[in-house]
């Protein structure tokens, strides 16, 4: 179970200071469900040296970045103090994983890189092809549906490709793909030992699936297509912890 840095940062900023201010990430809940599953299960967990570093490092602007800008420069540091002691923490019920084969390390980062540019690719023709499924999905209906459906057919291939064409206008940053480098390289280690499976928590759409509001699947196809290249299993922390408490059931 790794816990990629999006996941980390948003369980951590929490601090409120009562008629002061009130700080709570956008995905604070849905990260506690799998972090507070976590506490109680020490050693499910793993993070890296990586991970704790991007978050340690951008804590204070994000926690900055959700206080009011009313709130005094002081208060800053007491907000901040707050979420860097939730940060360690979490952090303290994490098994720390240190990746030693750097070489194999280089290499699967730049496995990252081309599927990455790979997708990238395929988003920039989406549209396209996109209407080229349409024009064939109803190439033998007859002519009085063909409008109706086309339409209907058109949005669901849209809804099927929204996690892809995230990358026409977004790429992953050089710090989340040594993330996922790192975990590609930890699941050849764990699997060496025994058979494997290995979920890596995202709150990062361009890694973690795109979910509707009652999270059930929307769009995954950047997620599908890392699970077939690293057999890693990423996921929103909210639906790791269902499946979880179905293999624990006693938490």
């Amino acid at each position: 179970m790794f816990i990629e840095s999006s996941v980390l940062m948003s369980g951590s900023i929490y601090a409120a200071k009562e008629g002061v201010f009130h700080v709570e990430d956008d995905h604070f809940h849905k990260s506690m469900r799998l972090l507070g599953w976590l506490r109680t299960h020490i050693g499910i967990g793993v993070t890296t040296g990586t991970v704790k570093k991007e978050v340690s490092v951008r804590l204070r602007d994000r926690v900055i970045h959700h206080l009011d800008p009313a709130v005094s420069p002081q208060e800053h540091s007491v907000a901040y103090s707050q979420c860097l002691d939730r940060l360690n923490d979490i952090v303290a019920c994490l098994k720390p994983e240190t990746i030693t084969d750097r070489h194999r390390f280089s290499q699967r980062l730049t496995d990252v890189v081309i599927l990455y540019g790979r997708l990238q690719g395929r988003a920039s023709k989406r549209t396209s092809e996109i209407g080229a499924r349409v024009t064939d999905s109803i190439s033998l209906m007859p002519t009085y549906l063909r409008g109706v459906t086309s339409d209907i057919r058109r949005d669901q291939f849209w809804k099927e490709s929204v996690q892809l064409m995230r990358l026409k206008y977004k790429s992953l940053s050089p710090k989340d793909q040594s993330i996922l480098a790192e975990a590609a390289c930890l699941y050849e280690v764990y699997n060496r030992q025994r058979p494997t499976r290995l979920f890596l928590a995202s709150t990062d759409m361009l890694i973690a699936p795109v979910l509707n509001e009652d999270d059930t699947l929307k769009s995954d196809a950047i997620t599908r297509a890392l699970k077939e290249k690293f057999q890693i299993e990423c996921d929103w922390p909210q639906r790791i912890a269902l499946v979880l408490r179905s293999v624990y059931p006693d938490a």
